[in-house]
């Protein structure tokens, strides 16, 4: 690659080698980042509540099973995409 410009240097030899550390990443922050109650309760607006807000308040007032319902709501939401990506992989590492 000698004489490549800066971006087809990033694009052909330094994204490749990342790539599976950032998908990596992306994974541990998406499934942290999902569950986060604190800055949650900090930025949403009144009147509006996620998931795991919903989920928090329901835990003292609702019966155990609609919390269970909404917890399992919370996993296949994580799920889905995190088997979207492993599928994407297998698939990648096919061809």
């Amino acid at each position: 690659m000698s004489g490549a410009g800066w971006f087809r240097t990033m694009t052909h030899i330094v994204l490749p080698q990342m790539k599976l550390g950032l998908l990596a990443v992306w994974v541990i922050v998406f499934t942290l980042a999902f569950g986060e109650l604190g800055a949650s309760v900090l930025v949403t607006p009144p009147g509006e509540s996620t998931l795991p807000i919903r989920i928090y308040t329901l835990i003292a007032n609702a019966p155990p099973a609609q919390v269970a319902a909404l917890a399992l709501l919370q996993v296949a939401v994580i799920c889905c995409p995190l088997a979207l990506l492993a599928l994407g992989l297998s698939v990648g590492r096919r061809s």
